[in-house]
């Protein structure tokens, strides 16, 4: 079922009741919690786990669709789900509920923005290694229900490894918690990983405790030009067979760069820049530089650069913006894959290999995801959904997967959105125990659409 006209304004009246009529989003500021244009019905921003549980209640009461919102920055990644129903935001639910500085925890609600929570973290010489490229607009709850790392997860790993409690308001109404705040505070099943990266198809994640690292001693980039991808993907597998422990390994194309950083390193239009980021004790930070200069020489490199302050702050604040917007002159499609570590040369060159359309890569090469942006010139959008079956295929054969990110809306209805598995009637299972009625987030169950 979803809101019509007639029981629309009953229900906003009623969604009034619980979280304020001012917590309630007007019309004519419904489209900026939109997708593909579609708006939804009504939106609200309650200011507790007790109010997006109620909200929750009524929705289960009504048969009306929720989506959980936090900054939208994942919204436009498919399947988008039609603004159908009502938008459960969490941006009000964004305070630090406690920093444990002594054991090295952190609890915040789900709607605080990821850069605010880090600058917070920073005035206790903490910080929690999780950087989404979106991170100036992202949440918590969102960087954990769609499960985004960032390029130190090369080191750090990802949310899973980092979460060990949360709070969740359940399609049902309830609160719950799963885990605590200590690493074996868990009794049974570890619940709280059922959640991360559940994508608000079971429930809203209200609130999070996470463990946190002290911030780096020193810290410094080295970002070296390749003449060749091959030459490139030869260094990373170099440095991870090495004694060395950078907390990134990043490849981009020419093409991915921002123009500033193509110019500050001379990059021409055939070769690829890779960079690579060690963190620690000043000591290990320079015999890093020394040995991954010494490493880049002897696999072939262009040039070295070191980097660190505020040039090293402000070579990965651009490079967040790689893919940050779509081209809007013509079709295009960005799309995730990852393969085997072995394996990255072979799907990262069978991607920019790509015949009738323009490529762009961008890859966290040392842990084999890599991200890609396909663009067919105006009125050839077909050419994205042969780049895209082709690029599943190989994905595949190197041993994992493809999955089409953006796109637009006619070329996307063509894709193959769920990569082939096994396991999506266990999950399409669990989706049904914990939300009857399929109404949290119907679209993004996975396995929906083959």
């Amino acid at each position: 079922m979803t809101l019509t006209e007639r029981s629309l304004e009953a229900t906003r009246t009623r969604l009034a009741e619980i979280v304020g009529a001012e917590n309630v989003v007007p019309g004519d500021r419904l489209s900026a919690y939109s997708a593909f244009g579609e708006k939804p019905v009504a939106a609200v921003l309650p200011a507790d786990e007790g109010e997006a549980a109620e909200v929750a209640r009524l929705a289960d009461a009504e048969g009306v669709t929720v989506i959980v919102w936090g900054g939208g920055t994942k919204q436009s990644i498919l399947p988008v789900q039609p603004r159908d129903g009502i938008v459960l935001c969490m941006a009000r639910m964004n305070s630090t509920i406690e920093l444990d500085a002594a054991n090295l925890t952190v609890t915040v609600g789900a709607g605080k923005v990821m850069d605010d929570l880090q600058r917070e973290l920073a005035q206790a010489r903490l910080f929690l290694p999780l950087d989404p490229v979106d991170s100036a607009r992202s949440t918590v709850g969102g960087t954990l229900a769609t499960n985004s790392s960032g390029p130190n997860r090369l080191l750090y790993r990802t949310a899973r490894d980092m979460v060990l409690g949360m709070r969740v308001a359940t399609p049902q109404g309830t609160v719950v918690r799963v885990g605590g705040k200590t690493v074996k505070d868990v009794a049974g099943y570890d619940m709280k990983k059922l959640y991360i990266g559940s994508w608000g198809t079971l429930g809203a994640i209200t609130a999070a405790t996470f463990r946190l690292l002290p911030i780096a001693e020193a810290s410094a980039t080295v970002a070296i030009a390749f003449p060749d991808l091959g030459q490139a993907c030869a260094m990373v597998s170099a440095v991870l067979a090495s004694f060395m422990r950078p907390s990134t390994a990043d490849i981009l194309s020419h093409a991915a760069l921002p123009a500033s950083m193509r110019s500050s390193f001379d990059l021409k239009p055939s070769e690829y820049l890779l960079l690579v980021q060690a963190e620690g004790a000043v000591e290990a930070v320079e015999r890093q530089k020394r040995e991954l200069a010494e490493l880049a020489g002897r696999n072939g490199a262009r040039e070295i650069f070191t980097l660190d302050g505020a040039d090293e702050k402000e070579l990965w604040r651009q490079r967040k913006e790689v893919f940050a917007r779509m081209p809007e002159e013509r079709p295009a499609m960005l799309i995730k894959g990852s393969v085997l570590l072995k394996k990255v040369y072979d799907f990262a060159g069978g991607l920019m290999g790509l015949q009738g359309v323009e490529t762009a890569l961008a890859a966290h090469a040392g842990n084999g995801i890599v991200y890609g942006l396909v663009a067919a010139e105006p009125g050839q959008g077909e050419r994205l959904v042969a780049a895209a079956d082709r690029l599943q295929q190989l994905a595949a054969d190197c041993g994992g997967f493809a999955l089409p990110l953006k796109a637009p809306r006619l070329e996307a209805g063509k894709m193959r959105i769920w990569p082939p598995r096994d396991d999506y009637g266990l999950m399409r299972k669990i989706k049904a125990e914990l939300d009857p009625g399929n109404l949290w987030s119907p679209a993004r169950v996975p396995g929906g659409r083959a």
